[in-house]
């Protein structure tokens, strides 16, 4: 069942953009299940978290002025709805980005805090979007991340990719 569930939601986000080639890909190294375009390249990189400096293992892709990623790194002590604000304010500064719309969300797999946000900025004169997911969940910081071009991002269903996002034992 859940095999024809994400079949059914890669042919929905192939709708969206045909020229992705949407894979649903269980990291079990990260403890999730993701929906990404095309095969991933996978990279590390020490990054500032909630005052820590911790080393967070990232998946990407990028084509046609899009890139999709997920990510995760220790969750460091302190107050989970700030590290996520910080994390956010982090993310939007990638592209001079002004927050748009945030909310709470629920992650499939856990019992975790989520927060979901949306961005526009510039980058290079270019009009950016950025979408995200942020997630606090079993001793980890977990990001789903889009960043495009506002004139491609609509090809892709935001809302299906970032809650493809599924945390697994």
């Amino acid at each position: 069942m859940r095999g024809v569930l994400a079949l059914a939601l890669a042919a929905l986000l192939a709708a969206c953009a045909p020229e992705l080639d949407w894979r649903e890909l269980h990291w079990e190294e990260g403890g999730l299940k993701v929906l990404l375009p095309g095969k991933p390249s996978k990279s590390a990189r020490a990054i500032a978290l909630g005052g820590e400096t911790v080393s967070m293992q990232m998946l990407q892709t990028q084509m046609a002025g899009m890139a999709f990623g997920v990510a995760y790194a220790p969750l460091p002590h302190g107050d989970r709805g700030a590290l996520l604000s910080a994390a956010r304010d982090v993310l939007l500064r990638n592209i001079a980005g002004t927050l748009t719309g945030e909310r709470e969300v629920e992650v499939r797999g856990a019992n975790a805090y989520g927060r979901e946000f949306t961005g526009e900025g510039v980058v290079a004169g270019t009009p950016m979007l950025i979408a995200a997911r942020l997630v606090a969940a079993n001793g980890r910081f977990y990001e789903i991340v889009f960043v495009g071009r506002k004139d491609r991002a609509g090809r892709v269903d935001l809302p299906l990719y970032l809650g493809s996002l599924t945390l697994v034992p």
